[in-house]
């Protein structure tokens, strides 16, 4: 007399797809999240990259700003025009002779303060 396991075949065949099933959820979810995960780690570093970039184009205006400040300063004393520094100028001055003056004297304190401020960027 032979048995009709047909009923059991199905269940078994209903597992097993559901097993897969659940399996493929999981694998997707997970390339999900590394995908989610890859894009904002480089969103981040674009973005500090495009930072760094205009700080470095600013701080390079700049220094071309007081290059031109100085060579015209120098020009104009080599002439024999008397220059007159504005007050925002005699300041900056000051406090670069002033920093340059205490590099020279206190190298360890100067280089502790740089390390401070680069830790707090």
């Amino acid at each position: 007399m032979p048995f009709d396991r047909s009923a059991e075949f199905e269940a078994e065949d209903e597992a097993i797809l559901k097993a897969r099933q659940t399996r493929l959820t999981i694998i997707l979810v997970l390339v999900g999240l590394a995908a989610i995960l890859a894009i904002f780690i480089l969103y981040r570093f674009i973005s500090r990259e495009m930072e760094r970039r205009r700080r470095l184009r600013e701080e390079e205006l700049l220094r071309k700003q007081q290059a031109a400040r100085d060579q015209a300063l120098w020009e104009a004393k080599e002439e024999g025009v008397e220059v007159t520094m504005s007050v925002e100028e005699r300041k900056r001055a000051e406090l670069q002779e002033n920093a340059i003056a205490m590099a020279k004297e206190h190298p360890e304190d100067v280089a502790m303060l740089i390390r401070t401020w680069l830790m707090e960027e």
